[in-house]
């Protein structure tokens, strides 16, 4: 990607914050990482700036994700968004207007087991973010204030 060296260096601060105890300088740069990877890859989709290398594959995996038909598929699409951007994990969660809800993401089976039982989807700011807004979702800028979040976020 034309603009590699700028997640590159982002990646390399954040190491060195983590390594140094500056956690939540470390905390920022995961943000500014992820928000730097969105913005260029939606900057070469909307100037249609012609794709080699690394830029054809996130907008192949951007693509697949699109007409994604099985969640085979769509968990496919988002293990290779996860790889692409360094991000830890993801999740796509989708409501139809029936109520029904389809998912995949990249925790492991034993933490969406525990996420079920215990029925947190009542009480998970993720997703009370997700039905204020249609953008992805940066967890870390939602409200944890509130008793029943902050248990749930000291488990997770």
């Amino acid at each position: 990607m034309k603009y590699d060296w700028i997640l590159d260096v982002l990646a390399d601060l954040r190491t060195f914050a983590q390594a140094n105890g500056l956690d939540g300088l470390a905390d920022q740069l995961d943000d500014t990482r992820l928000v730097a990877a969105t913005e260029i890859v939606s900057l070469a989709h909307n100037t249609g700036a012609a794709r080699h290398g690394d830029d054809a594959t996130a907008e192949t995996i951007l693509e697949e994700l699109t007409h994604a038909q099985e969640l085979d598929a769509l968990q496919r699409a988002i293990e290779a968004l996860r790889d692409h951007f360094g991000i830890d994990h993801m999740v796509y969660h989708w409501v139809n207007s029936a109520g029904e809800q389809y998912g995949c993401g990249t925790y492991s089976d034993a933490w969406r087991d525990r996420y079920i039982e215990q029925d947190y989807i009542r009480i998970d700011p993720v997703i009370i973010g997700c039905y204020q807004r249609f953008h992805p979702v940066d967890w870390k800028r939602l409200d944890w204030s509130g008793k029943a979040a902050r248990a749930f976020q000291r488990e997770a």
